[in-house]
């Protein structure tokens, strides 16, 4: 992956073969990993960074917000993303109101809220992710995607 900020579920497309290759269909919003850039794509599953990084731009008067994405902002992103497409309705129109409004602190709320509650084994995986955001790498990153989907498709998607 290579900074893809907009990423949702009809944008990808796995391979299941022994290589267990993801593919991101759309490349839209894409940038280069480590590069301050202008946020663009959807805020409803965005990593906690890059959602604390928009949090001034709250306020129009604010100046341009940049913000410097890396790898674990996408993975973050994907696994919201599939979890997102599991959620309830009800879950899920809270989540699209905030987002609709561009409430972003209650976007972070909400999925703080929720990941603890529903997924803690999730929150807790992205913490440590934040917490050492600096140090991963992304063969690293690749090996938590890969445990992510088992843990998805054994938990999540029965």
């Amino acid at each position: 992956m290579c900074g893809v900020r907009d990423i949702v579920v009809k944008f990808i497309y796995f391979v299941f073969s022994q290589s267990n290759e993801y593919y991101l269909i759309d490349w839209m919003s894409s940038a280069v990993t480590g590069e301050k850039c202008q946020y663009s794509g959807t805020i409803s599953n965005a990593s906690k960074f890059v959602l604390t990084g928009l949090v001034n731009a709250e306020n129009p008067d604010e100046n341009l917000v940049l913000i410097k994405c890396s790898y674990i902002d996408d993975i973050m992103s994907l696994v919201k993303c599939f979890l997102l497409d599991q959620c309830d309705e009800m879950n899920k129109r809270t989540l699209a109101a905030y987002v609709n409004e561009f409430y972003i602190s209650r976007v972070i709320q909400w999925w703080d809220n929720y990941l603890v509650q529903h997924y803690s084994r999730i929150a807790d995986i992205f913490k440590k992710l934040e917490d050492f955001r600096e140090d991963i790498k992304p063969d690293d990153l690749y090996k938590f995607l890969h445990s992510a989907k088992e843990y998805l498709f054994e938990n999540v998607f029965k």
